[in-house]
């Protein structure tokens, strides 16, 4: 009787064990799953910005140095997420524009894009 106990209670026991384990492994797969969402939803925000910073500045012909700064600092990030080299041309036009334009006192009023 006591070894039919104790290999109930070894049954039970090892059920337990691997439904803990399971319900561990779902939970982290889960997680990773949202992480890997949130990640790639930061990336597309940081390359949309990216895009938008380029898309007004382009217009411009030139970029002041505060806004070239944020570019940087945006591409860097997006390249540390994963991003691919498809805004690097972007980027890349964005720093060889100027960072005044003669006589323009419009440029220097900070617009926000």
């Amino acid at each position: 009787m006591t070894d039919m106990m104790t290999t109930i209670i070894i049954g039970v026991m090892t059920a337990l064990v691997i439904s803990a384990f399971a319900y561990i492994f779902a939970k982290i797969k889960g997680i990773r799953k949202e992480e890997d969402a949130i990640r790639k939803g930061l990336k597309a925000l940081l390359r949309d910005r990216v895009i938008q910073i380029y898309n007004y500045y382009s217009s411009k012909n030139c970029i002041p140095i505060y806004a070239r700064e944020n570019v940087e600092s945006l591409h860097s990030e997006y390249k540390a997420l994963g991003g691919n080299g498809t805004i690097e041309g972007l980027v890349n036009r964005l720093m060889l524009l100027p960072t005044e334009k003669p006589n323009d006192a419009d440029f220097e009023s900070r617009d926000v894009v």
